[in-house]
């Protein structure tokens, strides 16, 4: 990376500040004043103004997108509901959309007509609300009209509680000149016609109140039930038709979802701009662009340029090592690119870190196969993410991941064949006329994890000793480059001799090499190095501290870090257990299958469809399980030996597409 620094005339700011956003090679970074005298200026508030503008129209836009995806009945594939497929585009397609597309009028539209309808369907949800009313009173045999009370009667329709209508029966029959009431309905509540008598004395309102009598409110109601009904039947249809008129014009609207798309891809971008423009700074006569960008891009900066040359400069700078503010991209070869989603995953390096992804790759590649183990399933995972990368376009950290779990598949290929697992075991169900093809897969076996778990554990214990040591060796060598030869050697080279010495002297020990005299001999030299290194370590840990006893103390303590090392090394033992999990519930899936070939009619159907369901569902579980146990023995076990972390990712100011891959 170089800190990059544009000098624009004023006059043509606008129209240089615009091709360096076409051509995405800098990430702005604020400029700021050198001297004491304050001389730059920033139109914050002008941009801020701005940025507001452009967020209304955007939730305006986002609304209306989201408003059309319910009448979009163009249907969706499955896929989509993990990953957002990008469509092709032309670039004159963009252009003329974002030239010519009325948004703001149709995204009005839209909105009007959302409320409209959502204004039908509250009218009528009331229309429905009453109907339902009138069919519970329709034992009421007069017009509703005649439910009026006069100064001395009054007339009420009310709910009554199942509970309260023996109390209330009660409490009525010491007034039983002074209130008439008669059962409508009975549906969950009752509906009981009172009608009472007045007079200012009687407590018959106050004893409707205290029994929680709910009056119905029916003046809105004039003619009798059936009439009612019938009106309101007539409203609602009406209200229906106007309500199917409202969704078909926001039907036909849909066809403007990919102009909205576009507009709303172009806003977003527009407001991150205006951004990154406040960023930058100008005086009287200059504008100053500042920003990071890659070496390599510095010709092509230049060239692009070339056509401003009489009203531009440009000047580089190279960052301090101790500058944690240089963004970082990371750059492998194609085959190594899609592990860096691991990496990603735990964050980016700082810049003058090395990038681990090429040091991961291969384990995690190896690690994914251990899990899954079953070459069967390495195909169907490999021939899955192909048809995917071909059949869709894919944004790339999606086509990344795809190609990461197609290198998965080809590894499981391998450790499945090497281990026996081809859909479980059911080649051992094959007849006698395919015996050839299991004869072929059990020539193919180097260890049977369901026959030998003690030698695929002891695999998987070496392999994560390997990486443990590795990530040792590698904080080594960083220190090395960071011109830390001494400390490096006396740290993790001497902390390499005594964990190597122990670990390879205690091996030898439990294969019985030493009782031959060579044997015997290379051990006791293994316990020499281990002891040398031991003691070395205890001295020379915290060889700064000026105190003998303290320091020794401290070097004595420093040795129980090698139970973190095995404890890691341990870690690798789910290799073992992922394996053993695939492995069984494949051959429990194999043995429900072959166990309905007895049953007549449908027991070849049956077999077939819990082979493929059965299989489906241990392929997806145990691919998630491969991913994120692989993935974690780099984070846990292998990162924190030498990798740190903290970097800031690179984003070059320039447009960024969601929805659409940019074709010139």
């Amino acid at each position: 990376m170089t800190k990059t620094q544009v000098l624009i005339h004023s006059a043509e700011s606008d129209a240089v500040v615009k091709h360096i956003y076409e051509l995405g090679l800098i990430q702005a970074i604020e400029v700021v004043e050198q001297g004491d005298e304050p001389r730059l200026q920033k139109d914050n508030e002008g941009i801020a103004e701005r940025i507001a503008e452009l967020d209304g129209k955007l939730r305006d836009v986002s609304l209306s997108l989201e408003i059309l995806k319910g009448y979009d009945d163009s249907g969706r594939e499955i896929i989509e509901n993990f990953v957002t497929l990008k469509q092709r585009i032309s670039r004159r397609e963009l252009l003329d959309v974002q030239a010519h597309f009325d948004f703001l009028a149709v995204s009005r539209n839209i909105r009007e007509l959302n409320e409209r309808l959502k204004q039908l369907e509250g009218q009528k949800a009331r229309l429905q609300d009453d109907a339902e009313l009138l069919n519970t009173l329709d034992a009421i045999p007069f017009p509703l009209s005649g439910l009026r009370s006069t100064r001395w009667v009054k007339s009420v329709v009310g709910r009554v509680r199942k509970e309260s209508q023996e109390a209330l029966a009660e409490e009525f029959a010491a007034h039983e000149k002074d209130i008439f009431w008669e059962k409508l309905a009975e549906k969950g509540q009752f509906f009981y016609l009172f009608v009472l008598y007045y007079a200012p004395s009687t407590a018959i309102p106050q004893t409707l109140e205290r029994y929680g009598v709910d009056p119905v409110n029916l003046t809105r109601f004039s003619n009798s039930v059936p009439e009612e009904l019938r009106r309101l039947d007539e409203e609602m249809a009406a209200l229906t038709t106007q309500r199917d008129g409202v969704k078909k014009a926001l039907t036909d609207l849909v066809q403007h979802t990919t102009d909205f798309r576009i507009i709303e891809e172009y806003l977003f971008n527009e407001i991150e701009r205006c951004k990154e423009l406040q960023n930058f700074a100008e005086t009287r006569k200059v504008y100053f662009v500042e920003g990071w960008m890659k070496q390599r891009d510095k010709p092509r900066l230049e060239r692009e340029l070339q056509r401003f040359h009489e009203c531009t400069d440009i000047f580089y700078e190279d960052p301090a090592r101790d500058d944690d503010t240089v963004p970082v991209i990371l750059e492998n070869s194609p085959r190594i690119q899609p592990f860096e989603i691991i990496t990603r995953m735990f964050g980016m390096p700082k810049y003058h870190e090395p990038d681990p992804t090429p040091m991961l790759a291969p384990f995690f590649f190896l690690f994914f196969g251990l899990c899954l183990t079953d070459a069967g399933y390495g195909i169907l995972l490999s021939l899955f993410m192909m048809w995917l990368m071909k059949r869709y376009v894919l944004d790339s950290g999606t086509v990344q991941l795809a190609r990461l779990l197609f290198y998965g598949g080809i590894s499981t290929v391998f450790a499945g064949a090497l281990t026996g697992g081809w859909f479980g075991d059911i080649f051992d169900a094959l007849p006698a006329s395919l015996g050839f093809i299991t004869q072929v897969k059990n020539r193919l076996i180097l260890i049977n994890p369901m026959e030998e778990p003690i030698a695929f554990l002891i695999l998987a214990l070496i392999l994560g000793y390997i990486q443990v040591g590795y990530g040792i060796f590698l904080k080594m060598r960083n220190r090395i480059k960071q011109g830390e030869l001494a400390d490096a050697l006396m740290d993790e080279g001497i902390w390499l001799i005594f964990i190597n010495s122990l670990f390879v002297g205690m091996v030898l020990s439990v294969l019985g090499v030493g009782t031959s005299p060579i044997g015997q001999s290379l051990i006791v030299t293994l316990q020499g190095f281990a002891v040398l290194s031991g003691l070395a370590r205890i001295w020379l840990h915290d060889r700064e501290n000026p105190r003998v006893v303290v320091r020794v103390f401290a070097g004595l303590y420093s040795l129980y870090d090698i139970v973190g090392v095995f404890s890691d090394v341990l870690s690798y033992s789910r290799l073992l257990a992922l394996g053993l999990a695939t492995g069984v519930i494949a051959m429990i899936v194999d043995m429900l299958a072959l166990m309905t070939s007895d049953i007549p009619w449908v027991g070849l159907l049956l077999g077939v469809v819990i082979f493929s369901f059965g299989h489906l569902f241990n392929l997806v579980i145990n691919t998630l399980g491969a991913f994120i146990h692989s993935g974690r023995l780099q984070f846990i076990e292998f990162f924190s030996k030498f990798f740190e972390a903290g970097g800031k990712k690179y984003k070059p100011f320039r447009f960024q597409s969601k929805y659409f891959e940019i074709m010139d």
